[in-house]
């Protein structure tokens, strides 16, 4: 008779298993775990949300702000000129 443990026991003995590792899989999780971390110290480790969808808006939005930074750092290293923008 099973009483909750086993299903625990399951899934313990499937994350024993050894995950096929490749030298792109690594590469490409690095680069994801240095994303985070830039995110995370630019703009906080910790969602202010309630709602799961405010969540994932939240980390959605910092995403881009990140990607925002990036653009305008990169602008400025390499001496391009921000387009100017024209009211009609």
């Amino acid at each position: 008779m099973c009483r909750g443990h086993c299903s625990f026991k399951t899934n313990q003995k499937r994350s024993e298993a050894p995950l096929p590792r490749s030298k792109g899989n690594d590469e490409k999780r690095s680069n994801i775990e240095s994303g985070f971390a830039l995110i995370k110290g630019k703009f906080g480790g910790y969602v202010r949300s309630k709602t799961p969808t405010a969540q994932e808006n939240e980390v959605l939005c910092k995403v881009l702000c990140h990607n925002i930074c990036v653009l305008i750092q990169s602008m400025h290293e390499s001496g391009i000129d921000p387009p100017s923008v024209t009211r009609v």
